[in-house]
Order: C-alpha cells, then structure tokens, then sequence
C-alpha cells in the first residue's frame, strides 16, 4: 500500500514552468480532476537555472525548486532532441538552440545544417516529415513529480527512424526529495 505522503490529494498541483502554452497542455491532461493546475510564474517563483546534465536531472531540480518555494506538489519536465549523428546534440541545450524565442524551426534548420556538415541527412524536412534514413533522432521527455517529500521519476523516449517505438523509463521511482 502506498505511503499516504505519497498520495496527492491536494486542490492544487503547481507546474514548474513560466510557459503558457505547456501550462494549457497540462491543465487539459488534468481536466475533470478535483484539482487546479496552476503555473510557477502565478506564485512568482522564478524559474531555476537548468544546471544538471540530464533530462531527468533537470526535470528533478525544477520539481524541487518549485516545491520548496511554494509548499505545494509541483509537476515539472525537460525535454529535447537527440541526435547520435551529431554526439547527442542538441540534447538537453534543445530550447537554446531555439534561441530565445524559442523558435523551434530555427533550431531543426540548425540541426539540419548540422547533419549536412557531418555528410549526414537531414532529420526532419521542411514541411515536417521526418526522413527515411538509418540514423536515428530521440525525443527525450523526463517529467518529475514532486509531493512533498517525495519525487516519483519517468523519463520517455520516442526513437524515430524507419520503426518509431515509444519507449518509458520508470527512470528512478521514487526517491526522497
């Protein structure tokens, strides 16, 4: 039976993030719930330095940033692309190759120009589709949940090549916050 420390039963779960957009996404994955999604930029926590050097590591440390701001369960995640072709670049610096904007076309033309420079093809074209090629691209998403003390772990890969698999990591379970 699970701990009661790790069951949420708040109103409130609190995303550790300024971007609206993803706070829409989370908010619609949580509709019906008897609670509210409410975003770290509402209680004016500042969002953390991304200092780890994982998805996971990342995701963690804004969970726990969060959570210790605001006395609330916080969900938070990284995410980005990876490229073997290019040594798993952009990885976790994905959002800095899209610069700050985020421009995320910008940042696919810059991993395409990459790919070209090795001699590789191109991982997505122009109006989406993705290549059929031997190399392969990864999306890496880690979402952390923070509940108190507590931080239940996942971490999703999509490998994209000529078979597209989605693979889910119970990357480290739960582990004291």
């Amino acid at each position: 039976m699970a701990s009661p420390h790790r069951i949420f039963t708040g109103t409130e779960l609190v995303l550790a993030s300024h971007n609206a957009g993803k706070l829409r996404e989370i908010s619609s994955l949580f509709e019906g719930r008897p609670f509210q999604v409410t975003s770290a930029a509402d209680h004016d926590v500042p969002e953390p330095e991304e200092t780890e050097h994982s998805f996971i590591g990342n995701a963690v440390l804004k969970a726990r940033h969060t959570v210790k701001a605001t006395g609330k369960p916080a969900i938070a995640d990284d995410s980005g692309l990876v490229v073997p072709a290019l040594n798993g670049a952009p990885g976790i610096y994905s959002a800095r190759w899209a610069g700050r904007d985020r421009d995320f076309i910008m940042a696919m033309q810059k991993v395409n120009s990459s790919l070209a420079a090795t001699g590789s093809e191109p991982a997505i074209r122009e109006h989406g589709e993705e290549q059929d090629h031997e190399e392969e691209v990864r999306q890496v998403v880690a979402v952390a949940l923070g509940l108190h003390r507590w931080l239940q772990v996942i971490e999703l890969e999509e490998i994209s090549n000529k078979s597209q698999d989605l693979h889910l990591k119970q990357a480290k379970g739960v582990t004291r916050a």
